[in-house]
């Protein structure tokens, strides 16, 4: 695992936990079962992570923290001048 993948993981752990990661994905339009199927899980292991009972691991961990580390860079909106 290279350094930048666990730095995404470390970012959406603490997404999961702050409840930002259900923003994220709020804000974005998405359900859980969107996600789900993005990422390749059930929608409960979803439900999971963003609620903070568990850490998702291995290819799927990186594929949703890319999923939401681009969501998020996407809803991010310049401050007007």
């Amino acid at each position: 695992m290279q350094m930048s993948e666990i730095m995404l993981l470390v970012e959406a752990h603490k997404k999961a936990r702050s409840g930002d990661a259900k923003r994220i994905r709020q804000q974005a339009g998405l359900t859980m079962s969107q996600v789900a199927a993005v990422v390749g899980v059930g929608e409960s292991t979803v439900s999971r992570w963003e609620g903070g009972s568990r850490k998702p691991r291995g290819e799927h961990a990186l594929k949703w923290a890319a999923l939401l580390n681009e969501l998020e860079r996407a809803q991010v909106k310049p401050v007007a001048a």
